[in-house]
């Protein structure tokens, strides 16, 4: 009876320790894909900035032009 004990709880303890182990792991491929997001996110706003100059640059050398 002791050993079957021991064994139960032993078998919950590795289960336990599994489940920490894929939340840690899931954890971890969250913050990567949330960083991935913000760098992506970054790129976008620097993209859109420089079409923003590119533009603003054109238009002045029109103006220039005329």
């Amino acid at each position: 009876m002791y050993s079957d004990q021991v064994f139960l709880l032993l078998s919950a303890a590795a289960v336990l320790l599994e489940m920490a182990a894929v939340c840690l792991v899931w954890e971890r491929k969250m913050k990567q894909a949330a960083q991935r997001e913000r760098a992506a996110e970054q790129r976008r706003k620097a993209r859109c900035h420089d079409d923003y100059c590119a533009q603003e640059a054109a238009r002045l050398y029109k103006l220039r032009r005329r």
